[in-house]
Protein backbone atom coordinates (compact mmCIF):
# COMPACT_ATOMS: atom_id res chain seq x y z
CA UNK A 1 0.00 0.00 0.00
CA UNK A 2 1.55 3.26 -1.35
CA UNK A 3 -1.26 5.62 -1.59
CA UNK A 4 -4.10 5.76 1.42
CA UNK A 5 -7.22 7.91 1.31
CA UNK A 6 -9.67 7.67 4.46
CA UNK A 7 -13.12 8.51 3.92
CA UNK A 8 -15.56 8.69 6.80
CA UNK A 9 -18.12 6.61 4.90
CA UNK A 10 -21.94 6.54 6.00
CA UNK A 11 -23.70 4.49 3.29
CA UNK A 12 -24.66 7.85 1.17
CA UNK A 13 -24.63 8.11 -2.43
CA UNK A 14 -21.85 11.06 -2.02
CA UNK A 15 -19.09 8.98 0.34
CA UNK A 16 -19.91 5.36 -1.85
CA UNK A 17 -18.90 7.28 -4.99
CA UNK A 18 -15.98 9.06 -4.00
CA UNK A 19 -14.59 6.04 -3.02
CA UNK A 20 -14.63 4.13 -5.85
CA UNK A 21 -13.10 7.47 -7.45
CA UNK A 22 -10.06 7.22 -4.93
CA UNK A 23 -10.18 3.73 -6.48
CA UNK A 24 -9.75 4.63 -9.73
CA UNK A 25 -7.19 6.97 -8.85
CA UNK A 26 -5.00 4.48 -7.15
CA UNK A 27 -5.80 4.59 -3.64
CA UNK A 28 -6.35 2.37 -1.07
CA UNK A 29 -9.44 3.54 0.76
CA UNK A 30 -9.91 3.32 4.58
CA UNK A 31 -13.59 3.83 5.22
CA UNK A 32 -14.59 5.19 8.73
CA UNK A 33 -18.06 5.03 10.03
CA UNK A 34 -18.82 7.18 12.64
CA UNK A 35 -22.00 6.78 15.00
CA UNK A 36 -22.68 10.02 17.12
CA UNK A 37 -26.02 9.33 18.30
CA UNK A 38 -27.88 10.15 15.44
CA UNK A 39 -31.46 7.67 14.68
CA UNK A 40 -29.15 5.61 11.94
CA UNK A 41 -29.98 2.52 11.26
CA UNK A 42 -30.75 2.86 8.18
CA UNK A 43 -27.64 4.43 7.63
CA UNK A 44 -25.93 1.68 9.27
CA UNK A 45 -27.62 -0.83 7.09
CA UNK A 46 -26.71 1.28 3.77
CA UNK A 47 -23.03 1.24 5.01
CA UNK A 48 -22.75 -2.61 5.47
CA UNK A 49 -24.11 -3.08 2.10
CA UNK A 50 -21.51 -0.36 0.36
CA UNK A 51 -18.88 -2.02 2.25
CA UNK A 52 -20.09 -6.09 1.39
CA UNK A 53 -19.83 -4.89 -2.52
CA UNK A 54 -16.35 -2.98 -1.91
CA UNK A 55 -15.39 -6.17 -0.21
CA UNK A 56 -16.58 -8.94 -2.93
CA UNK A 57 -15.30 -6.28 -6.01
CA UNK A 58 -12.52 -4.28 -4.87
CA UNK A 59 -11.00 -6.55 -1.60
CA UNK A 60 -7.61 -5.09 -2.64
CA UNK A 61 -7.98 -1.32 -2.33
CA UNK A 62 -10.38 -1.27 0.46
CA UNK A 63 -9.26 -2.22 4.32
CA UNK A 64 -11.51 -3.30 7.19
CA UNK A 65 -13.39 0.55 8.55
CA UNK A 66 -12.62 1.79 11.89
CA UNK A 67 -15.67 2.34 13.45
CA UNK A 68 -15.73 5.19 16.23
CA UNK A 69 -18.80 5.61 18.35
CA UNK A 70 -19.39 9.04 20.06
CA UNK A 71 -22.67 8.06 20.85
CA UNK A 72 -22.24 8.65 24.32
CA UNK A 73 -20.58 11.57 24.32
CA UNK A 74 -22.72 13.24 21.76
CA UNK A 75 -26.20 12.08 22.70
CA UNK A 76 -27.34 15.34 24.82
CA UNK A 77 -25.85 17.92 21.96
CA UNK A 78 -27.93 15.43 19.74
CA UNK A 79 -31.02 15.66 21.63
CA UNK A 80 -31.30 19.29 22.44
CA UNK A 81 -30.32 19.82 18.28
CA UNK A 82 -33.00 17.46 17.31
CA UNK A 83 -35.06 18.98 19.37
CA UNK A 84 -34.08 22.38 17.99
CA UNK A 85 -34.47 21.11 14.36
CA UNK A 86 -38.35 19.76 15.18
CA UNK A 87 -39.18 23.28 16.12
CA UNK A 88 -37.52 24.66 13.17
CA UNK A 89 -35.16 26.99 15.15
CA UNK A 90 -32.21 25.08 13.03
CA UNK A 91 -33.42 26.33 9.83
CA UNK A 92 -34.57 30.05 11.10
CA UNK A 93 -30.66 30.55 12.89
CA UNK A 94 -28.97 28.75 9.57
CA UNK A 95 -30.81 28.60 6.21
CA UNK A 96 -30.91 24.85 6.78
CA UNK A 97 -33.57 22.35 8.05
CA UNK A 98 -30.84 19.36 8.14
CA UNK A 99 -27.68 21.28 8.95
CA UNK A 100 -25.61 19.83 11.87
CA UNK A 101 -22.88 22.05 13.22
CA UNK A 102 -19.09 21.72 12.12
CA UNK A 103 -19.99 17.57 11.10
CA UNK A 104 -17.10 18.08 8.31
CA UNK A 105 -15.20 19.87 10.21
CA UNK A 106 -15.12 17.22 13.08
CA UNK A 107 -15.26 14.26 10.87
CA UNK A 108 -12.65 15.14 8.82
CA UNK A 109 -10.46 15.89 11.89
CA UNK A 110 -11.11 12.26 13.19
CA UNK A 111 -10.25 10.78 9.49
CA UNK A 112 -6.74 12.73 9.78
CA UNK A 113 -6.00 11.27 13.19
CA UNK A 114 -7.03 7.58 12.18
CA UNK A 115 -5.24 8.00 8.97
CA UNK A 116 -1.96 9.44 10.46
CA UNK A 117 -1.65 6.40 13.01
CA UNK A 118 -2.60 3.65 9.85
CA UNK A 119 0.07 6.27 7.41
CA UNK A 120 2.66 5.35 10.72
CA UNK A 121 1.83 1.63 10.97
CA UNK A 122 2.39 1.29 7.30
CA UNK A 123 5.16 3.59 6.75
CA UNK A 124 3.61 6.02 4.38
CA UNK A 125 4.87 9.48 4.37
CA UNK A 126 1.57 11.15 2.49
CA UNK A 127 -2.31 10.11 3.76
CA UNK A 128 -5.36 11.89 2.41
CA UNK A 129 -8.68 12.64 3.45
CA UNK A 130 -11.50 11.96 1.41
CA UNK A 131 -14.52 14.30 1.39
CA UNK A 132 -17.43 13.78 -1.15
CA UNK A 133 -18.57 17.47 -0.69
CA UNK A 134 -20.13 19.05 -3.65
CA UNK A 135 -22.06 22.51 -4.64
CA UNK A 136 -25.86 22.25 -3.65
CA UNK A 137 -28.21 23.12 -6.34
CA UNK A 138 -30.96 25.44 -6.18
CA UNK A 139 -32.59 22.90 -4.03
CA UNK A 140 -31.19 24.53 -0.81
CA UNK A 141 -31.10 27.96 0.11
CA UNK A 142 -27.66 28.22 0.09
CA UNK A 143 -24.62 25.95 0.59
CA UNK A 144 -23.47 24.57 4.24
CA UNK A 145 -19.93 26.65 5.20
CA UNK A 146 -18.49 23.55 5.60
CA UNK A 147 -18.95 21.54 2.06
CA UNK A 148 -17.05 24.76 0.12
CA UNK A 149 -13.86 24.89 -1.89
CA UNK A 150 -12.83 27.49 0.65
CA UNK A 151 -13.53 25.13 3.11
CA UNK A 152 -11.29 22.43 1.59
CA UNK A 153 -8.58 25.25 1.15
CA UNK A 154 -8.41 26.22 4.87
CA UNK A 155 -8.46 22.35 6.04
CA UNK A 156 -5.48 21.63 3.57
CA UNK A 157 -3.55 24.61 5.67
CA UNK A 158 -4.43 23.62 8.99
CA UNK A 159 -3.22 20.39 7.86
CA UNK A 160 -0.19 21.67 6.12
CA UNK A 161 0.73 22.57 9.89
CA UNK A 162 1.45 18.65 10.86
CA UNK A 163 5.19 18.21 10.30
CA UNK A 164 5.29 14.51 10.73
CA UNK A 165 3.23 13.21 7.65
CA UNK A 166 1.80 14.68 4.99
CA UNK A 167 -1.90 15.17 5.44
CA UNK A 168 -3.91 16.98 2.98
CA UNK A 169 -7.98 17.05 1.47
CA UNK A 170 -9.11 14.54 -1.36
CA UNK A 171 -12.34 16.53 -2.60
CA UNK A 172 -12.57 16.13 -6.43
CA UNK A 173 -16.13 17.06 -6.14
CA UNK A 174 -16.01 20.13 -4.25
CA UNK A 175 -16.72 22.40 -6.93
CA UNK A 176 -19.45 20.89 -9.04
CA UNK A 177 -23.12 19.75 -8.77
CA UNK A 178 -24.49 16.48 -7.13
CA UNK A 179 -25.17 15.26 -10.96
CA UNK A 180 -21.11 15.46 -11.71
CA UNK A 181 -20.89 12.96 -8.92
CA UNK A 182 -24.46 10.41 -10.32
CA UNK A 183 -22.14 10.68 -13.60
CA UNK A 184 -19.19 9.27 -12.18
CA UNK A 185 -21.28 6.70 -10.32
CA UNK A 186 -22.81 5.50 -13.73
CA UNK A 187 -19.37 5.55 -15.02
CA UNK A 188 -17.43 3.58 -12.16
CA UNK A 189 -20.51 1.10 -11.67
CA UNK A 190 -21.35 2.41 -8.32
CA UNK A 191 -24.49 0.11 -6.62
CA UNK A 192 -26.62 3.54 -5.95
CA UNK A 193 -29.61 1.40 -4.86
CA UNK A 194 -27.66 0.24 -1.86
CA UNK A 195 -26.99 4.20 -0.68
CA UNK A 196 -29.20 5.72 1.47
CA UNK A 197 -29.57 9.69 1.45
CA UNK A 198 -32.74 10.90 2.82
CA UNK A 199 -33.17 12.80 5.81
CA UNK A 200 -36.85 11.12 6.69
CA UNK A 201 -37.27 7.69 5.91
CA UNK A 202 -40.81 6.27 5.54
CA UNK A 203 -41.24 3.33 7.70
CA UNK A 204 -43.06 0.37 6.71
CA UNK A 205 -44.23 -2.97 8.84
CA UNK A 206 -44.45 -5.51 6.49
CA UNK A 207 -43.93 -9.60 6.95
CA UNK A 208 -40.64 -9.66 6.66
CA UNK A 209 -39.52 -6.63 9.08
CA UNK A 210 -39.85 -2.99 8.30
CA UNK A 211 -38.87 -1.27 4.83
CA UNK A 212 -37.47 1.89 4.83
CA UNK A 213 -38.09 3.94 1.69
CA UNK A 214 -37.00 7.17 0.66
CA UNK A 215 -39.61 10.31 1.48
CA UNK A 216 -38.98 12.07 -1.64
CA UNK A 217 -39.93 15.23 -0.25
CA UNK A 218 -36.63 16.49 1.86
CA UNK A 219 -34.03 18.59 0.34
CA UNK A 220 -31.82 15.27 -0.17
CA UNK A 221 -34.08 13.51 -2.13
CA UNK A 222 -34.83 16.38 -4.07
CA UNK A 223 -31.73 17.24 -4.73
CA UNK A 224 -30.69 13.37 -5.46
CA UNK A 225 -33.72 13.47 -7.74
CA UNK A 226 -32.34 16.17 -9.85
CA UNK A 227 -29.13 15.14 -10.05
CA UNK A 228 -30.39 12.27 -11.57
CA UNK A 229 -32.10 13.77 -14.02
CA UNK A 230 -29.63 15.54 -15.39
CA UNK A 231 -27.10 12.74 -15.18
CA UNK A 232 -29.34 10.45 -16.70
CA UNK A 233 -30.81 7.84 -13.91
CA UNK A 234 -33.95 9.09 -13.22
CA UNK A 235 -34.82 6.21 -11.34
CA UNK A 236 -32.13 7.13 -8.82
CA UNK A 237 -34.58 7.91 -6.50
CA UNK A 238 -36.29 4.34 -6.34
CA UNK A 239 -34.64 2.27 -3.34
CA UNK A 240 -35.56 0.68 -0.43
CA UNK A 241 -34.06 -1.34 2.71
CA UNK A 242 -35.64 -3.95 4.65
CA UNK A 243 -34.76 -4.16 8.54
CA UNK A 244 -35.68 -7.63 10.50
CA UNK A 245 -35.47 -5.88 13.50
CA UNK A 246 -35.22 -8.52 16.52
CA UNK A 247 -37.30 -8.68 19.80
CA UNK A 248 -36.46 -9.96 23.09
CA UNK A 249 -39.28 -12.67 24.53
CA UNK A 250 -38.88 -14.22 27.43
CA UNK A 251 -39.39 -18.40 27.49
CA UNK A 252 -42.57 -19.32 29.07
CA UNK A 253 -42.87 -21.67 31.74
Amino acid sequence: MNKLCVISMSGGLDSTTLAMKAMEDGYTVLPINIEYGQKNIVELRAFNEVYSFFRRNFNDQILDPVHLNLAEMMQESVKLYEKLRDNNKVKKATGHEFYTPSRNLVFSTLAAMVGEIAGIAEGLTEVKVGLGIHSHSDVYNRDYWDITPEFVDRLNAVFALNDSMQISIYAPYAKVLKSEIVKDAIRLGVPYELTWTCYNPVKTITPKGSRYRPCLKCEACQERALAGKVAGAENINNYDILIQEMTNTKDEK
